[in-house]
């Protein structure tokens, strides 16, 4: 749900925004996108963070990117115990 809210909005999203679609805590967010950057290298995207207006998607390899949101399922909500 993460990836597809930045790769669908051409802005910045709130760290509010993310917390109140999933219902979770700040620190499940942050943790969440923690591991989403860990992994983005190898799966064609960058995640950009800035102070006061939040989080964006960068996608440099479109066919990785998909191939990986295509790899996911709707309980994946929250990966970075994986």
């Amino acid at each position: 749900m993460i990836l597809k809210a930045l790769f669908n909005t051409k802005d910045y999203l709130p760290i509010t925004f993310f917390m109140e679609q999933l219902e979770v805590s700040k620190r499940t967010v942050q943790s969440e996108f923690a591991y989403l950057k860990k992994v983005s290298d190898k799966h064609g995207y960058l995640i950009h963070i800035a102070y006061g207006k939040g989080y964006f998607i960068e996608v440099i390899d479109k066919v990785a990117f998909t191939q990986f949101l295509d790899s996911l399922t709707p309980d994946d909500i929250v990966t970075s115990g994986e």
